[in-house]
């Protein structure tokens, strides 16, 4: 059986509404809000800053961004 962790975030009623027209029919705010953080930062882009981050690799985020052609 899997357990579930949940917890409530406060937001502003217009970024409810915001949520619900990114949305599908019967999709939650969670799944919503993770297709929309993926978005911004695809996968490739989280392994690459925790690679670098175990090789202690000092370089900006700008730069990295760069590098995997991102916004």
């Amino acid at each position: 059986m899997v357990i579930l962790m949940t917890t409530t975030i406060a937001v502003k009623e217009s970024t409810r509404d915001l949520l619900k027209f990114y949305g599908s029919h019967g999709e939650s705010y969670d799944d919503i809000i993770s297709h929309l953080l993926l978005e911004v930062y695809p996968p490739e882009f989280i392994n690459e800053l925790e690679r670098r981050y175990a090789e202690e690799e000092n370089i900006p985020l700008t730069e990295v961004k760069a590098r995997l052609k991102l916004k």
